[in-house]
């Protein structure tokens, strides 16, 4: 088993080893250059030259200058690495960049957090911002899984979901009440529909 996301409770608490890739992204990419590890990440491709093992991490801050999720504790104990990699959060200061899958940090999200973010920003949901990247990717991981329709079941859910995500400043009743808010006002645009046209009969 190996615990790249410990603080998920439950089956999805650990990933069984013959569910991960191989270091399936080490490649040859010529003599010259030598090995090298074949990424995608936010969409793109992009060939790296490094060992197979290197924490993920330290390859998108160092070599791909994608610096939004952040170094602190280095175990895997604090979330502030958190990306997602195929979809699920992942502590990236733990997981070897050689089994990596689609991996998607903040910067891939700017869009689709936007609101998210906002509503961090006007309830004081982070004070000096070095975890937030990571709880915004955590959450909008949880806003696409969706939430109860119940507040407090939603507000449950939130709570658990982000319980390993540290946050030394908030207390953390702002970032539950912003991301409860965000996945009540992405309901209601659902239920509402598209707006309609501009000049389209009533």
């Amino acid at each position: 088993m190996y615990p790249l996301c410990p603080w998920v409770q439950g089956p999805a608490a650990q990933t069984p080893s013959a569910d991960l890739p191989n270091c399936r992204n080490w490649s040859s990419v010529g003599e010259e250059r030598g090995a090298a590890l074949r990424l995608t990440v936010n969409g793109e491709v992009h060939e790296v030259p490094c060992n197979p093992m290197d924490p993920l991490l330290g390859v998108l801050r160092d070599q791909l200058g994608l610096t939004a999720a952040k170094l602190a504790c280095g175990r895997g104990e604090c979330g502030a690495c958190t990306v997602l990699i195929d979809d699920r959060p992942r502590m990236s200061c733990i997981t070897p960049a050689g089994v990596a899958g689609d991996v998607v940090t903040l910067e891939g999200l700017a869009e689709e957090s936007s609101d998210l973010r906002g509503e961090f920003a006007d309830r004081g949901a982070f004070q000096c911002g070095f975890c937030t990247p990571g709880l915004v990717v955590h959450a909008t991981a949880l806003l696409r899984r969706g939430l109860p329709d119940d507040p407090g079941e939603r507000r449950a859910a939130v709570r658990h979901s982000l319980n390993g995500n540290v946050c030394r400043c908030t207390g953390y009743q702002a970032i539950v009440e912003a991301v409860c808010v965000t996945a009540e006002r992405r309901a209601a645009d659902r239920s509402a529909g598209p707006a309609p046209a501009a000049g389209a009969a009533s």
